[in-house]
């Protein structure tokens, strides 16, 4: 049996989602605020002028433990020209997290 192939949009897919084809400022913003048992992330990925990239991820709490309490968390990796890798992370209380509900 071959393999399904799943499309990545269809008509309807942003409208059922609140979405519209031009990002909205309140997208940029924490959307799953006042809803239990979810996480958000967010990311930047950049390429720096000595071939290094690097990846900046911000999350909410782990995607495995949404039930569990805030555990903002900061996951740094950057990949040298060399092949050598840095990864970091960083956890921080709920206190010492804040997010715009609004943009």
């Amino acid at each position: 049996m071959g393999k399904r192939l799943v499309p990545t949009w269809q008509p309807g897919w942003l409208a059922r989602e609140g979405l519209t084809p031009e990002p909205q400022p309140w997208e940029d913003a924490w959307r799953t605020a006042s809803q239990p048992n979810t996480f958000e992330w967010w990311y930047f990925d950049a390429q720096l002028d000595d071939g290094s990239t690097a990846v900046i991820v911000y999350y909410t709490r782990p995607f495995t433990k949404r039930r569990g309490p805030l555990l903002p968390t900061v996951n740094l990796t950057i990949n040298k020209p060399d092949g050598a890798k840095l990864v970091r992370y960083k956890s921080y209380t709920p206190a010492d997290f804040s997010a715009s509900t609004t943009a």
